[in-house]
């Protein structure tokens, strides 16, 4: 009840030395406190949200539990607690007391001076969530449901249709309980009254009027610790990565790759008459998708945020769930349904994944164009655990812990500081892994493989294993690599190509060329870079330019032609001087007789 107060329990024993805790609350995630176990830091930071929570708030130091005192309705929502990577949330409702004499009339005021275009009103009455009451101000619709619950209500509900407020006449004891105002819309909220109704004969004095107060107060103190408990019970019993709450609110964590589809499921199997459903983006709670059954209207709004949506919304016309495809890091972070009895949300993480060569400079980019007032920007290597940097706009404060880890990031982490996106300057094998950046409600994570760099590629001539003397046959290799493709190109056109698997291999890709020309080359490719060698056309000659390129067996016919060829030259010349000297011989012999 309103002026109690209020602890929410981290649910820890003792806070560890590497422990980081963050208390936030609302659509905005806004931190309102904060400890930092490696610096010995408790902080309170109370001056938010226009000062609710000023002089109002207690740090256990040994546990991280969170103290509100002398609550009021402004503190009333979701409270996410954050330890390291765990995530906790818990659902606050801090009610009025109202009493009134039966007979009287009674106005649950909504706080408003003026219901928004955007804005859906609606209240909701006892344990069964009964919808009594709906503004609907895109339609001027303003309707009173006083039949429901056999007509308790019947001709006693009266909206004032510029503030929302509620209005119950004539009162009966049968009108006591609890009341919810839900209002839907760019800033949407949950508000609580406890309606008690006296007879005349029973109404009590000041004793009395103090019991039922404490009553009253020992209710609102059971309705917390039994929402705190059923949503932590309900958080124990799923995986991590997903918590779900019950009632008004809900929360899921969905991780997709970069490229995919994912749709956002509206927990409907029809949509009514009278439904309006909204798809909303990011803190400022931006529409991005409408089905409003009443006018028959479906409309998604994927011109906004600068285009970031366009062409990737699409809405289910019997369920209303809404399908995002092609989805990129930009999609990342909270996305909220909201129905006419249901309000839930869903913290979408996008992961992308990111090859370099050792060496190289890798920035991974949260995409933001600049650091908000009061954000927090937090990188992780999640192999580890362990946090690599944090930004604080609040307190201005911007730091990289490279010295973690044995010293592996030393002068390597760079923080933007205008983005906050993190660099990490030449790279080795130990970086690669998965990193996390957290801001505010948004989650981004990276896959990192660094890879040996690429050697050029060797082009030699391989004429002896040439299946015909007309063709030049060539080998294309590269030693010692791992998840690379060796291609043969010719211009742009791809002849062959061969893949290294995980393992650090040699690759080698013959080729044979019947015209040779420079228009050839040889290429080592990872997905993301390649080294190319250009063909040396004086590698390689073919038989019709050159008489030494044929093949091994024409080589020996021709060898053995050539020696055949010089013996008979030589037993020619040999006969031919015997000859001419048997000749010479025959003429001495006949001078001589003369």
């Amino acid at each position: 009840m309103e002026g109690d107060s209020v602890t929410l329990n981290s649910g820890l024993t003792e806070i560890r030395n590497e422990d980081l805790i963050q208390w936030m609350l609302g659509n905005e995630n806004t931190l309102i406190a904060e400890i930092n176990k490696q610096v010995n830091r408790f902080t309170v930071y109370d001056d938010v949200l226009d000062g609710r929570f000023r002089d109002r708030l207690k740090l256990d130091n040994q546990t991280g539990s969170l103290t509100i005192t002398n609550t009021t309705t402004e503190h009333e929502g979701v409270y996410e607690l954050q330890i390291n990577f765990t995530r906790i949330v818990l659902a606050l409702t801090v009610y009025q007391e109202k009493s009134a004499m039966e007979g009287d009339s009674v106005t649950l005021n909504s706080g408003l001076t003026e219901i928004r275009n955007d804005e859906q009103i609606q209240w909701i009455f006892g344990n069964e969530l009964t919808l009594i009451a709906i503004i609907n101000k895109q339609v001027k619709k303003f309707t009173v449901f006083d039949d429901v619950l056999d007509g308790r209500f019947r001709s006693r509900l009266k909206l004032d249709n510029q503030t929302g407020s509620l209005t119950i006449t004539n009162i009966r004891i049968e009108d006591a309980g609890f009341y919810k105002l839900v209002i839907i819309g760019s800033k949407p909220s949950l508000k609580t009254f406890h309606v008690s109704v006296y007879d005349s004969v029973h109404c009590c004095g000041p004793t009395g009027a103090v019991i039922r107060l404490v009553l009253s107060a020992l209710v609102g103190v059971a309705t917390v610790i039994l929402l705190v408990y059923d949503i932590r019970s309900r958080r124990a019993e799923q995986d991590k990565a997903h918590i779900h709450t019950s009632g008004v609110f809900g929360d899921d964590v969905v991780s997709v790759n970069e490229g995919d589809s994912f749709s956002l499921n509206s927990g409907l199997t029809e949509i009514m008459d009278d439904d309006v459903i909204q798809w909303r983006f990011g803190n400022e709670n931006t529409l991005i998708a409408e089905v409003n059954k009443q006018i028959d209207s479906m409309t998604v709004y994927d011109d906004v945020l600068n285009g970031r949506f366009r062409d990737r919304l699409k809405l289910d016309n019997q369920t209303g769930s809404l399908t995002i495809t092609n989805i990129t890091t930009e999609h990342a972070g909270n996305y909220e349904l909201q129905t006419n009895s249901l309000r839930k949300c869903y913290r979408l993480t996008v992961h992308s994944e990111i090859s370099v060569m050792e060496g190289d400079s890798v920035t991974l980019n949260n995409h933001l164009t600049e650091i908000l007032s009061g954000a927090l920007i937090e990188w992780w290597f999640e192999n580890e655990n362990t946090l690599l940097a944090l930004i604080k706009k609040e307190t201005n404060t911007m730091f990289v812990r490279d010295d973690v880890l044995d010293g592996r990031f030393r002068d390597r982490l760079k923080l933007d500081n205008q983005t906050g996106s993190l660099t990490i300057t030449n790279t080795r094998p130990e970086h690669a892994g998965r990193y996390k950046v957290n801001f505010n409600t948004m989650i981004e994570s990276f896959s990192l493989t660094v890879n040996a760099r690429l050697l050029v590629p060797v082009i030699s001539s391989n004429s002896l294993n040439s299946s015909t003397s007309s063709l030049c046959s060539l080998v294309c290799s590269v030693v010692n690599v791992s998840h690379v493709t060796l291609s043969w190109y010719k211009g742009n056109s791809v002849l062959s190509s061969t893949s290294a698997s995980d393992l650090s291999i040699s690759l080698s890709l013959p080729l044979e060329i019947e015209r040779l020309d420079d228009s050839y080359s040889c290429v080592v490719a990872y997905s993301f870079t390649n080294q190319t060698t250009h063909l040396n056309t004086e590698l390689c000659h073919t038989c019709s330019d050159s008489v030494h390129c044929c093949g091994s067996t024409e080589a020996v016919i021709r060898l053995v032609l050539s020696a055949l060829v010089g013996v008979a030259t030589v037993i020619l010349l040999v006969y031919d001087i015997r000859s001419r000297r048997a000749e010479q011989d025959q003429a001495h012999i006949q001078t001589s007789q003369t």
